[in-house]
């Protein structure tokens, strides 16, 4: 069998780098196949990618330069992102266009009545069918990258990989280019909340991978893409979760909170609902183990991990702060503005995801904020609930921006969430819930193995099942 070209294109995002660039995944590829990697960054410093038989190519930024078109393109990005078809029952995406023409009515009335009309005009468009078509073939045809047209037609490619079809920045000027070109794409969709989250597909691929037949079902109902071009083949970074591996508990009973972003609650919020929760008495003397946002890991967040380290509890709890990566002491070089150097994250991925299921494993109950700690806790089994410490909104229209755990609850792959595992929505619920958790583990394991079965393929094997579906497409 001949080997293939394969283009792995990845988007300026972190998720993109550190999900798709897996040591035995790439590993597997590049054994019979030509294998390039695609990117803004400079990635010829990691170590892991230096032990692989592949290809690096960096290349510029792909947005408009022009004033007037990039003023379109931005235009027409706020539109798609709060636009799909079946909108009405896009719980998510509804939310965030009244939070968006809101703010945008405050900023500016005299723009807004103009823009406002424009926007829905466009909006209301994009929904249907025909114009979605027509719309599509405007943007390769105007927002297409001369110089990723060159690259592929010098390298000629058999099949091209993206994370995204053209939801993140640059994965649309990739596939404007290799849809114009007639190449094969191939979508793997990195997370459960983007088809109900991300809006438009600006650019639609060959086929998609997803991580389960609920994220398939959100392609089909709020996208339209058929039901033979999206395959089942579980998430690229869970499978060591589908290992088994013994860890031996501590003394004293654990709870792992994984804390928010703090661009999605602010962090003195964060700081205070920490306080209360560790000062509480609870039946057991508790080791609380704190999980960082990965966020609070870059320049703009490092210094304020200090606050959570200086914590102590009045009732005789422990607390400590988990280090993502293990021992390592970090530098103000290491950091870029919303992560750590990617070439770091790459090479420490596997080290990142160890940690991650140790932590989980060894605790006796996570607390959690809507996140995809919920799948990974159903995966190996670990007790899990969910807090909302925010004032409960008497409508959206009090809202001015989305920094509001209400409105998470009201998403539509969080509504997947509570119908599954439970939801503490004062701290008075939330104590009693962690001394019953803490006394019965198993409290409520039917509807998490529900949400299992529901929300990943079962056997892990991800790895493998992408790799074959690439190599014999």
């Amino acid at each position: 069998m001949m080997k293939k070209k394969i283009f792995i294109f990845l988007n300026k995002t972190s998720l993109a780098h550190t999900q798709t660039l897996n040591y035995k995944f790439l590993k597997l590829l590049t054994k019979n196949n030509h294998v390039t990697i695609i990117s803004s960054y400079n990635l010829n410093k990691s170590q892991l990618l230096k032990q692989l038989d592949l290809k690096i190519i960096k290349i510029k930024d792909c947005k408009p330069k022009n004033f007037i078109k990039r003023s379109i393109y931005s235009f027409l990005k706020s539109v798609k992102l709060h636009t799909t078809i079946n909108f009405n029952k896009n719980i998510t995406l509804k939310d965030f266009k009244l939070i968006l023409l809101k703010l945008q009515w405050k900023r500016n009335k005299l723009k807004s009545i103009v823009y406002i009309p424009l926007w829905l005009l466009v909006h209301n468009l994009l929904k249907i069918s025909i114009f979605a078509k027509i719309y599509r073939k405007f943007e390769i045809i105007y927002f297409s990258n001369k110089d990723l047209e060159i690259l592929l037609l010098k390298n000629k490619p058999d099949l091209v990989v993206t994370t995204s079809p053209g939801w993140w920045e640059d994965d649309n000027f990739f596939l404007y280019s290799s849809n114009k070109l007639k190449i094969k794409s191939v979508c793997i969709v990195l997370s459960w909340d983007q088809p109900t989250g991300m809006g438009f597909m600006p650019a639609l691929c060959s086929k998609y991978l997803v991580w389960s037949k609920k994220v398939k079902e959100d392609l089909i109902k709020f996208h339209g893409i058929l039901k033979k071009n999206i395959h089942v083949v579980g998430a690229l970074h869970w499978d060591h979760y589908f290992f088994k591996q013994r860890i031996k508990r501590k003394k004293h009973k654990q709870v792992l909170i994984c804390l928010k972003s703090p661009t999605r609650t602010r962090h003195l919020k964060i700081l205070d609902m920490l306080k209360q929760i560790i000062n509480q008495n609870y039946h057991f003397k508790i080791h609380f183990l704190v999980r960082p946002h990965p966020i609070y890991f870059s320049k703009r967040y490092y210094s304020l991990l200090e606050d959570f380290k200086k914590m102590s509890s009045e009732e005789n709890n422990i607390i400590s702060v988990q280090n993502l990566w293990g021992r390592y002491n970090f530098k103000t070089k290491d950091f870029i503005e919303k992560s750590v150097n990617l070439n770091f994250l790459i090479d420490r991925e596997i080290t990142f995801r160890n940690i991650s299921k140790k932590n989980i494993l060894s605790s006796n109950l996570i607390i959690n904020f809507f996140s995809t700690y919920s799948v990974e806790a159903s995966i190996l089994k670990v007790p899990i609930i969910n807090y909302i410490h925010d004032e409960k909104m008497k409508s959206l229209s009090d809202l001015n921006d989305k920094k509001n755990l209400y409105m998470d609850y009201r998403q539509n792959h969080v509504q997947r969430i509570i119908q599954n595992i439970e939801t503490a929505k004062s701290l008075n619920q939330l104590v009693k819930m962690i001394n019953i958790y803490l006394l019965n583990s198993k409290r409520n394991n039917i509807k998490m193995q529900k949400f299992f079965k529901n929300e990943t393929n079962l056997k892990g094997e991800s790895i493998k099942n992408i790799y074959k579906y690439l190599t014999n497409f």
